[in-house]
């Protein structure tokens, strides 16, 4: 497929907007390379319909068996997402600790930081974050657990996924915070709640950054 074949298929597609139209991009884009099949994978597996149409004209949606109603911690979503790296599951655990740290002022400054290494995996930012999850252990034996458990778990969870390189690890705590993001807190415990569904936040925020069409965190975050 020539080039002006593929950018006449995403033509068609920006016009219209039609899912058969977006199908048969993303199948010409896997085709040439220009996409991966683990991406495409990734994102029908958070439930977006084209990629799974086009995974089915490509023969590889049989192989995928995906779970459409399952949340993104089952264990196929987490397969997928180590199957995309480090920054998948960096991206999951960021949407994942919003939700659940929203409304908890101490902990906005480890998810400003882990959205930044996110976003810029230096060692310089390596290195603050192991700091962060080094002060936030300490500052737990002073009894700011007691303070917010909810926010407290989701603050502890997305620090040691985000300062770990061991993708199995970094699936295990996000596990942890997506627990802590769809579980109902305690009576009395402030929790803000989430317009969506969680499978349709993080849905919202990792779809269109796999598939190249924009980077949602890169827009908030406003880098």
């Amino acid at each position: 497929m020539s080039d002006f074949d593929l950018r006449d298929l995403e033509r068609r597609f920006l016009e219209s907007a039609a899912a058969e139209d977006e199908t048969a991009w993303l199948v010409a884009r896997l085709r040439v390379g220009e996409l991966s099949e683990g991406a495409l994978r990734l994102a029908a597996g958070l439930g977006h319909e084209p990629a799974a149409q086009a995974l089915l004209r490509r023969g590889g949606l049989q192989r995928l068996r995906l779970p459409r109603d399952k949340a993104p911690s089952d264990p196929l979503t987490l397969r997928l997402l180590r199957a995309c790296g480090w920054e998948a599951l960096a991206r999951a655990a960021c949407c994942a600790a919003r939700v659940a740290c929203s409304g908890e002022a101490s902990a906005l400054e480890s998810l400003q930081l882990g959205e930044a290494l996110v976003l810029d995996p230096s060692e310089e930012l390596r290195r603050r974050v192991g700091e962060a999850l080094r002060a936030w252990s300490e500052s737990l034996l002073d009894g700011e657990w007691l303070q917010n458990p909810r926010a407290a778990s989701g603050r502890s969870a997305l620090l040691e996924t985000l300062g770990s390189t061991n993708l199995k690890r970094m699936s295990v705590r996000l596990q942890d915070l997506v627990y802590v993001a769809t579980q109902r807190p305690a009576e009395g415990e402030a929790w803000h709640a989430p317009p969506r569904p969680f499978s349709a936040v993080i849905a919202e925020e990792l779809v269109p950054w796999v598939l190249g069409y924009s980077d949602p965190l890169k827009e908030r975050v406003g880098r």
